[in-house]
């Protein structure tokens, strides 16, 4: 792997946590996001961190203030109903780029992910809850290999869990949920466009 892609990859981690960590409210709206103290809480470096930031800005997450830094936007309510509605243009959009270019190594490590929610919807917190599903829609949508695309997926898709548990408040939602995750698997693995598309139409408008 060369380091260009690993440094792309590195960012969209970082962006990932720091975008989780501001929808679960470790960051209230307005609140300055340090530097320094994220370089330490994500375990990397200012460049990386600068670079995650900026992401989030043209996600409208976070807004940069000359002689201020970065702080967290104050959020733009949406309804359920307008998020579900972009959320399904675009990943629906995705399946079959997905489909085509999923490897064997890809299908293993969906595989490996969707087990990882399952057992984290049984036994663990809601942020971990919250960390393995974002891992798992991630490495879903990064398959379809456009970086813009997962990262306007990834970020609609947090946002619609703010200020809502979905069907994840019993065990019976985050049960479906995770079947529903190795459904897509199945369907990635077999190649099958069709389902795939079907079983993210149920899964987007169940939650």
């Amino acid at each position: 792997m060369g380091k260009s892609k690993e440094s792309a990859e590195h960012v969209e981690d970082v962006v990932g946590r720091i975008q989780a960590d501001i929808n679960l409210g470790v960051y209230k709206f307005g609140e300055q996001l340090k530097l320094s103290s994220l370089e330490q809480t994500y375990s990397t470096t200012r460049f990386y961190v600068r670079q995650a930031l900026l992401v989030l800005k043209s996600l409208g997450l976070v807004e940069h203030q000359h002689n201020s830094g970065f702080r967290v936007c104050a959020q733009e309510q949406y309804s359920q109903t307008q998020l579900r509605f972009v959320r399904m243009t675009l990943e629906r959009s995705a399946v079959p780029f997905v489909i085509a270019n999923a490897t064997a190594e890809d299908i293993v490590e969906l595989r490996r992910l969707a087990a990882a929610f399952q057992s984290a919807a049984a036994t663990s917190s809601r942020a971990q809850q919250t960390t393995a599903n974002a891992d798992f829609h991630r490495a879903v949508y990064r398959i379809a290999r456009n970086p813009v695309l997962s990262r306007l997926i990834d970020g609609l898709r947090l946002q619609s869990y703010v200020g809502t548990p979905g069907r994840w408040g019993t065990r019976e939602g985050l049960a479906a949920s995770a079947a529903e995750h190795f459904a897509m698997v199945d369907a990635v693995e077999q190649r099958d466009p069709y389902e795939l598309d079907r079983t993210i139409f149920n899964h987007i408008q169940a939650f």
